[in-house]
């Protein structure tokens, strides 16, 4: 199969913001390199990083969910749309990719990138990127490092923050090249 990035992020990212201009052109950037992007299908960064692909002609895959059909608005730049029952049904699809790029958002991105870490952590996932973009996610870094209890300090260095879109693509390309 052709490698795969999951997107996460807030669904709350505008279009006038600027991470939503750099989650786009991360799109086009995998578009452009046959990378198929795993997203969660709704708006913000969600829809940034489909409408990137699609503009570009690539494969943006959103994994909705089915409670929120009546809720939620899907984006319309998603090339196929894959429908779970609920949020647990939903993670394995959404992280199985070859890389994970987490932009700021809510309590469901943060469920994400916990989530992709701790089967990493506990080798459950072989190792890959998780890349936090921005300096939101330096600040939570911290406090995890402050707070969190872990086996291993090293297992903080499976989260990698990234502070610009260049930064990104750097530590991405390798992921999607050998994949």
């Amino acid at each position: 199969p052709p490698p795969r990035v999951a997107v996460f992020g807030g669904a709350w990212i505008q279009e006038a913001e600027p991470e939503y201009g750099e989650i786009r052109r991360l799109g086009r950037w995998l578009a452009d390199r046959g990378v198929h992007l795993m997203c969660g299908g709704y708006q913000g960064a969600m829809a940034a990083a489909s409408r990137g692909v699609s503009e570009a002609g690539g494969v943006a895959v959103g994994v909705t969910i089915a409670e929120w059909e009546d809720v939620v608005t899907v984006n319309e730049w998603l090339t196929h749309e894959l429908v779970a029952r609920d949020l647990f049904a939903r993670l394995p699809v959404i992280t199985d990719a070859d890389a994970w790029v987490a932009f700021p958002g809510g309590v469901g991105t943060l469920q994400e990138v916990a989530l992709c870490w701790n089967l990493v952590q506990t080798e459950l996932a072989r190792p890959r990127p998780l890349l936090l973009v921005g300096e939101a996610w330096d600040r939570q870094l911290r406090l995890f490092r402050e707070l969190l209890r872990v086996s291993d300090r090293a297992h903080f260095d499976l989260v990698r923050p990234v502070a610009s879109y260049d930064d990104l693509v750097e530590a991405l390309a390798p992921a999607v090249e050998r994949s």
